[in-house]
């Protein structure tokens, strides 16, 4: 205990630990500020939604209900800027997805995001999918949520406000079953919906955005998880708070530079004894 409170008041008789020291600690504050920041302004959006509708029966009225109020502030806001805004190099650096809200931008991908960070809040788990639109993946983005009462990752289309009934219980649909009976649900969607959203297909991470590493790491949760299950994994939904993501990274490197730094701190705490026990022989 005394060496680490040594090393603590030590470093402010070394400039340069002490400088390093303070851009971290600086960093951490500004990142937990903006984290916390972010995630109020979706516990505002949270909470207004459930002022509205004081006795939510269900999952799926709640749910309904927040997608509504989202793809309204969204959707004007979309109108409004049209994906013209300039961002300032914060929000270019950190890509959190306040940006998609305060803007409406990116259209079904915005739309998506905001939708699963306001999902995530309330305590549900989301994933994001990337569907398969004339071959390619990617050309449309939607959301699913698992719904503990159906037991099931139930689909969430925010830029149309789609859901889709379930033929075997009267809940929400999952992508499998829409798919299977897609010439059925294609009569549940509006005038402007684009046909190529057929449900033809759908990722939910791009394991070969990094060619070796992402093959590797998607082979290992296969073997760990199974197929079905690894092809399940979602990313992106832990990564729609940038600031938290930084958050956390920097927290890590900070106790790393501490453990070396200290390590280094003792060893020359260790040299110094010995050369003023030598010199005192």
């Amino acid at each position: 205990m005394k060496k680490i409170v040594a090393y603590f008041t030590g470093i402010y008789h070394s400039p340069r630990h002490l400088l390093l020291h303070v851009l971290f600690l600086l960093t951490i504050g500004f990142l937990y500020l903006e984290r916390q920041h972010e995630d109020t302004i979706y516990f505002n959006i949270i909470r207004a939604t459930r002022a509205n509708q004081p006795q939510v029966p269900n999952d799926t009225v709640y749910i309904r209900h927040l997608m509504q109020t989202i793809h309204t502030m969204m959707y004007d806001r979309l109108a409004i800027f049209n994906n013209s805004e300039q961002l300032s190099f914060k929000n270019k650096l950190f890509n959190s997805v306040g940006v998609d809200l305060m803007y409406g931008h990116g259209a079904c991908g915005g739309f998506s995001k905001v939708l699963s960070r306001s999902l995530q809040l309330s305590g549900y788990k989301v994933r994001i999918g990337q569907m398969k639109v004339n071959g390619l993946y990617g050309g449309h983005i939607i959301v699913e949520v698992f719904l503990p009462e159906q037991e099931r990752w139930a689909v969430i289309d925010p830029l149309f406000l789609l859901t889709f009934p379930s033929k075997k219980d009267g809940g929400w649909a999952d992508f499998a079953e829409i798919k299977q009976q897609w010439p059925a649900y294609s009569q549940l969607v509006p005038a402007d919906y684009n046909s190529a959203f057929n449900y033809e297909d759908i990722r939910y991470a791009n394991w070969e955005k990094i060619p070796v590493a992402g093959k590797l790491m998607y082979r290992s949760l296969a073997l760990l998880l199974g197929e079905e299950r690894a092809h399940g994994v979602s990313i992106r939904p832990y990564l729609l708070n940038m600031y938290a993501a930084w958050f956390k990274l920097m927290i890590v490197a900070y106790c790393v530079f501490c453990v070396f730094s200290y390590r280094r701190f003792s060893k020359q705490s260790v040299i110094r004894r010995s050369r003023f026990a030598a010199a005192n022989l």
